[in-house]
This record gives structure tokens, C-alpha cells and sequence, in this order.
């Protein structure tokens, strides 16, 4: 069952709380004040089915396919 996001996951949270997106040689790159977690990340999977989804130095990273494109 779903849960309604509250004041804090709206501060926290992957796509509310993204500070500026990048597109980094077809990597999407998102960024924060803080570091993404692996929540984020499962978020993130389920809207980019098929895509390698890492949180790398803190960015929340969304591969253009299945597989790393490039080193970040």
C-alpha cells in the first residue's frame, strides 16, 4: 500500500527534493542538498524500468540502459 509523503519526505525524497538535474553524456544526474538514499533509488527503478539506477558520491544516477556508460 502506498504512503502519502509527509513535510520531511517532501525535503528528502527522489523527485520532490531534487535540486538540479543534469544530463551527463545521456545520464541523467540528479542532485541534492543531501545524499540520495537507496530508497531514492528503488523510487527512481520503478520509474525508469530497465535503466541502471546508482547513487554515486551522493548523486542519484540514472543510466541511459542496463549498464554503466561511462565512469562519473
Amino acid at each position: 500500500m502506498a504512503q502519502e509523503f509527509t513535510k520531511e519526505d517532501v525535503r528528502v525524497r527522489w523527485p520532490a527534493a531534487a535540486r538540479k538535474a543534469e544530463m551527463i553524456e545521456g545520464a541523467l544526474v540528479f542532485r541534492a542538498d543531501h545524499a540520495w538514499s537507496e530508497v531514492n533509488a528503488e523510487t527512481a527503478r520503478r520509474t525508469y524500468p530497465g535503466h541502471l539506477i546508482e547513487v554515486i558520491g551522493g548523486d542519484l544516477v540514472v543510466w541511459p540502459a542496463a549498464g554503466r556508460t561511462f565512469d562519473l
